[in-house]
């Protein structure tokens, strides 16, 4: 069965319902427990969090499994990734998302979804299985 690593920005239109179609497609996989997430992904929203939301959060984060991350092998391998588009000319905006495919590619039978240019150009340097679930 495939799982999904629900990037952050997916989770965003998740939590302020701004997207029924994201809302409707979240939904169902949180019910067969196909979610997964990761410590950068759990930071990065309760770092962006209002002060009165991250116990209910907390609470709902807590319910998605986690992937493991591997400090002494992931950071190195984000840092390549990062290097990699660089080098072919392309700028990644955020560092952590390189660190969330890192994770994600080390899982398996993961697929990163996320609404977020920057893991479609790691894709492009990586063997990132990736979707975008909205545009």
């Amino acid at each position: 069965m495939t799982r999904f690593l629900v990037d952050t920005s997916l989770w965003v239109s998740y939590l302020r319902e701004s997207d029924p179609q994201i809302a409707n497609r979240m939904e169902g996989a949180l019910a067969d427990a196909t979610l997964m997430t990761a410590e950068p992904i759990v930071m990065e929203l309760l770092a962006g969090a209002a002060a009165h939301q991250v116990g209910a959060l907390e609470y709902l984060l807590d319910g998605v499994p986690g992937l493991p991350i591997d400090p002494s092998v992931d950071f190195r391998s984000a840092a390549a990734i990062y290097r990699s588009a660089r080098s072919s000319g392309r700028t990644i905006r955020s560092q952590v998302d390189c660190l969330i495919a890192v994770i994600a590619m080390q899982a398996t039978d993961v697929v990163l979804i996320h609404n977020d240019l920057d893991y479609e150009i790691i894709a492009s340097v990586a063997p990132l299985r990736q979707e975008r679930w909205a545009r």
